[in-house]
């Protein structure tokens, strides 16, 4: 079984990420979680939103790591958005 890297941030990190400014801009390239993932061969529990603020950021992950058995836990990234 693949360990899980969990990660929360705003824009930068949202895997689903469109821009409100130009939402035309195609914005569908792999977000960082999905690239370090990858290369870390672990599945991706990505939890970013666009405009989430450090409180956020640091609630999805304490849920996120509460919910998740400990063993399968590979990395947990907080990307703080100040």
């Amino acid at each position: 079984m693949k360990k899980k890297l969990i990660v929360s941030g705003c824009s930068f990190t949202e895997k689903n990420y469109k821009s409100a400014s130009l939402p035309h801009l195609d914005c569908l390239w792999p977000k960082w979680p999905e690239l370090l993932g990858n290369k870390l061969n672990m599945d991706v529990i990505n939890l970013g939103f666009s405009g989430a603020g450090n409180r956020y950021i640091l609630q999805t992950l304490i849920e996120s790591i509460e919910r998740t058995p400990k063993d399968e836990i590979g990395l947990v990234i907080a990307a703080w958005s100040q």
